[in-house]
């Protein structure tokens, strides 16, 4: 089995790096361009559509790996099936708003579609919240929160590298503490979570050879919105598993920097969907490079897994490492907000 695993995670990082310099060839040719405006952090057109290889990827992987546990060992995983009709209805939809900017009321509608289904795949599905609240409840919280992170993914997707450093971050985090916890951790399916985060992992870091600064290619909303369905369900797996902390901490970033940009707009009375530069690390890129500002926003998620880390292992300090974490987060968002007033 490792070494099943091992090969095709090979596999999804050949086929997403070679995948991704074949199709930037192909969009030039098309002219699927992602114009520069002045809500841009770039300055020339650049091909658009990355994700569609990353997608591919991953759904391949789904599809084989329910035809052969169906064939081979008899055994028909529903929620799998579940899990690629959401991932291949959210990225048709949104290559088609990639191409054609499709309304904000057929975009939503999709993402609660997904995220209704999503609910289901869960381990324990109804106990995100720790048995908190009922599950009727619970599954509603779910479900909304579950759409925020598809659109706060796609929003933060505004610079080269970040998108795919954030997603390796914490797909490659939950498969540590995964790993590190192994017996302790009650999953029904561990060995499909495990290939599938590695596998996840290693499209990104295909992709993130095109996309490092100064960027060759972008995901587009094909690539960053079955990502941030993905990114829930993992952050959701891991509060259904008790590792409540880790859900929080791990994307603690992208929840801080999303939720606090979309709390001042409201304040200013703007529209919060409309196309903008108010977020921290957007700001922070005005008069830095890309990477720098990934750089840094990488050494606080190795503090954030860490933080995660350490959790597991020690239950009674989860809150105590979940309020450090915030604290550095919003260290972080301060010290951007303070480089981005620097040079006015």
């Amino acid at each position: 089995m490792f070494w099943y695993i091992i090969s095709i995670s090979i596999f999804a990082f050949l086929a997403s790096f070679f995948g991704c310099k074949y199709l930037i060839i192909v969009l030039s040719k098309k002219k699927i361009f992602d114009q520069p405006n002045i809500r841009s952090s770039h300055v020339s057109a650049i091909p658009i559509g990355a994700g569609i290889i990353v997608t591919s990827i991953i759904l391949f992987f789904l599809f084989f790996y329910t035809i052969i546990n169906y064939f081979i060992f008899n055994n028909l995983i529903f929620s799998n099936i579940l899990l690629f009709i959401a991932l291949i209805s959210l990225a048709l939809v949104s290559w088609k708003d990639d191409l054609t900017q499709l309304s904000i009321l057929n975009r939503i509608t999709f993402h609660f579609f997904a995220a209704s289904i999503g609910v289901i795949c869960l381990s324990k599905t109804g106990f995100v919240f720790q048995g908190i609240f009922p599950v009727y409840l619970d599954i509603s919280i779910t479900i909304f929160l579950w759409v925020w992170i598809i659109n706060l993914t796609n929003f933060m997707d505004g610079i080269d590298g970040l998108t795919a450093t954030e997603g390796i971050f914490i797909f490659l985090g939950s498969l540590i503490i995964i790993l590190l916890l192994r017996e302790s951790v009650e999953l029904s399916n561990k060995f499909f979570l495990v290939a599938f985060l590695l596998l996840t992992s290693c499209s990104l870091i295909g992709f993130l050879f095109w996309n490092w600064h100064p960027a060759k290619i972008f995901l587009g909303d094909v690539g960053s919105i079955p990502i941030g369905f993905l990114l829930g369900w993992i952050v959701f797996e891991l509060a259904t598993m008790g590792l409540w902390h880790a859900s929080i901490l791990l994307p603690m970033y992208y929840f801080f920097d999303t939720t606090l940009t979309l709390i001042k707009r409201i304040i200013k009375k703007e529209k919060i969907f409309e196309a903008h530069r108010s977020h921290f690390y957007q700001k922070a890129c005005n008069f830095n490079k890309h990477s720098k500002i990934v750089f840094f926003i990488s050494t606080l998620n190795v503090i954030l897994l860490l933080l995660s880390i350490l959790g597991s292992f020690y239950s009674e300090t989860k809150f105590f490492l979940v309020l450090l974490g915030a604290l550095l987060t919003l260290i972080t968002l301060l010290f951007f907000q303070k480089i981005s007033k620097r040079y006015k």
